[in-house]
Order: C-alpha cells, then sequence, then structure tokens
C-alpha cells in the first residue's frame, strides 16, 4: 500500500507560487490541504524552493513556521537554479542575473541567480541556517509526532500502513546501527525515546514506522552538518573567466559571476512582499551593453 507522498509545495508565499504557476497551490489552504492527506495514514514529503524573485529575507521564516505548522517530517529543501533552455533562464539571461553556469543539484548551498530582494551572502547564508534548523533534533520530532497525530484525526477512518513489510534478519542489524547512533550522545537518545513514547502515547500502532523513519532522520542530521553546513566552492573553475566574452550552457551568455547586484530599493516591496519582476536587471542590461561596445 501507499504509505509516503511528495508533495510539490516550494513556497507558503501566494507571490512565489504564481511565479512558479502552480495556481493549485494558490486556490487553497496549504496547511488544511497537507493535514487532509495526512489523515488518509500518508507520510508527508514536501519538495521547498529559496530564491524566487519576490523572496526577501523574511522567506526564511515563513518557510519554517509553514512547515512546522503543517507537520511535514520531511523537507527537500533547495534553492531556486536557472536551467538552460527554460522560460525562467531565459528571462533572467535577458536580466543580466545569471551568476554562473547550472550546477544541475538544487540541494547544495548555491544558486546561478542574482536574487533581487536580498543580497547572495544574505540568501546563501538564510538557506543554510534554515535548513539546519529544520533538521534539529527538535524541529524533526515535532513535524513527525505532527504527523502521526494526523493520523488518528478522523475518528473511524481505519489506520492500515505497513512500510516494513515481512521480517528479515538483516533487520535486526540495522535495528542496532540505528540504536547504536542514538545512543552516543544523551541528546540523541532523549531524542529517541521522546519519538517512541509519542508514538505510544498517540498511536502504539505506529511505532514500527517511527522506528523506520528514526533511520532516515539520523541521514538527514548528518547531511545538514557534514554537506549544508559547510562552506562549499563551486564556481573555482570560472574564478578568472570574463563571462562577458564566453558562453555557457545552451548558448547563454552568463553575465553576473562577478557583478555585485544593484539594488535600488524599488524592486521590493516588503509589505505585499511581491517584486516588479519586469523591470529587474535593466540597469546591468544597460552596462553590460556598453562594455561589449567598448570591447
Amino acid at each position: 500500500n501507499i504509505t509516503e507522498m511528495f508533495l510539490g509545495v516550494e513556497t507558503p508565499r501566494k507571490a512565489g507560487l504564481r511565479e512558479t504557476l502552480k495556481m493549485q497551490n494558490v486556490a487553497t489552504d496549504l496547511v488544511s490541504t497537507v493535514k487532509t492527506i495526512q489523515s488518509y495514514g500518508m507520510v508527508t514529503v514536501a519538495g521547498m524552493i529559496i530564491g524566487f524573485d519576490s523572496d526577501d529575507a523574511a522567506i526564511f521564516e515563513d518557510q519554517y513556521a509553514f512547515l512546522q505548522e503543517a507537520g511535514i517530517p520531511i523537507v527537500m529543501l533547495g534553492l531556486l537554479q536557472a536551467i538552460p533552455r527554460t522560460p525562467l533562464y531565459e528571462r533572467l539571461e535577458r536580466a543580466f542575473r545569471l551568476r554562473s553556469p547550472a550546477q544541475g543539484n538544487n540541494t547544495l548551498s548555491f544558486t546561478n541567480i542574482e536574487p533581487v530582494c536580498m543580497r547572495y551572502d544574505e540568501l546563501i547564508d538564510g538557506y543554510r541556517t534554515l535548513f539546519n534548523r529544520l533538521y534539529t533534533l527538535d524541529a524533526i520530532g515535532e513535524r513527525w509526532l505532527a504527523n502521526v497525530d494526523a493520523w488518528r484525526s478522523v475518528p473511524g477512518r481505519t489506520w492500515l500502513q505497513k512500510p516494513l513489510g515481512r521480517w528479515r534478519p538483516f533487520m535486526l542489524v540495522q535495528m542496532l546501527l540505528i540504536l547504536r547512533w542514538y545512543v552516543a550522545r544523551p541528546s540523541r537518545l532523549a531524542f529517541f525515546c521522546r519519538m517512541i513514547a509519542g508514538t505510544v502515547t498517540r498511536l502504539p500502532a505506529a511505532v514500527p514506522q517511527t522506528f523506520s523513519y528514526l533511520a532516515y532522520f539520523i541521514h538527514l542530521r548528518e547531511y545538514a552538518d557534514k554537506v549544508v553546513s559547510r562552506e562549499w566552492r563551486f564556481n573555482y573553475a570560472l574564478d578568472d573567466v570574463n563571462t562577458s566574452a564566453n558562453r555557457f550552457g545552451e548558448g547563454g551568455a552568463i553575465n553576473m559571476l562577478k557583478l555585485e547586484a544593484q539594488h535600488d530599493g524599488g524592486r521590493c516591496d516588503s509589505t505585499n512582499r511581491h517584486a516588479d519582476i519586469g523591470s529587474a536587471g535593466g540597469d546591468q542590461e544597460r552596462v553590460a551593453a556598453q562594455e561589449r561596445a567598448g570591447s
């Protein structure tokens, strides 16, 4: 039976959803919709994106608050990238807002897009901070138990999850490895006990599911510590490249690798959190055109 559902939520902000043309998400209450899906016995996984033109510095708190309220345990959080041969790539190329070629991996602390409503370093630092905040053990535990709560939210609806299948001898080894990680530190052991006890008091039959996802949480915590938190350089091969004279990707001129964003204060409206997308990049385009003419 189906036990887990991936949801392409992207962002809790309607302005960002309109940028992606996900009007079905604009037209619904996202938290209540997630809760309804969970009530049918689903573990929810959400794809979330940071870096839309309408995203300002408050987006990180908005994302965190939404995910905790919705109780989505697993979050695939990534930075928006512009991929060649897409309308987004072509629009940003015309606006001179491409920093470098796309890396093809939106789970790393990198984007090839020059943001509108914050500096590039603010975007990257905010992403790292949000990722680590989402995958503290306390935050994970709060979301997991909220998901378990939803499984019993509709009286008379039978909970039927059986994701572990039939018992296999290797499962004993897996269980011991999971336990070894959690007993290694008092804080981890406290989290482990909280998850098991919290599940027992809510839905005892779901203890095997909780134990299974405890292995998942190890991976996410380790990834946050060992990958996202570290400083990675992706553009070292392009450090000495004159991007105004070289072309990358699908023939697109990468024009923002070393050019600082020029924020004139008129692109972001902090009241309604909406970006004037159409006018972004005009100043950079004129500067680059003059440089090309001079060369």
